[in-house]
């Protein structure tokens, strides 16, 4: 069963993706005590992407990355992969 947290972070981002006409969305959040990013995905195509792109895995559509990876790190090497298509 969903948390009610969970299922709001999903119908937002489901919102904003239709909102915004987008192709991909994500949210990923850092703990930085305990060093680690936690990603959410709603659909197959992001959900691919940051698999291949930062190896990962996702379960559920939730995926942990231990050791903090920050946005500015993260968009490169997801628009070199998307330009490598």
């Amino acid at each position: 069963m969903q948390s009610p947290a969970n299922f709001a972070i999903r119908n937002a981002l489901k919102e904003l993706k239709e909102k915004n006409n987008l192709d991909l969305i994500f949210l990923t959040c850092i703990d930085v005590e305990k060093r680690f990013n936690t990603f959410v995905v709603i659909d197959d195509n992001s959900k691919i992407l940051l698999e291949n792109a930062l190896n990962i895995t996702f379960e559920n559509n939730v995926a942990k990355r231990n050791g903090i990876i920050m946005r500015k790190e993260i968009v490169p090497l997801l628009k070199e992969l998307l330009e490598s298509e």
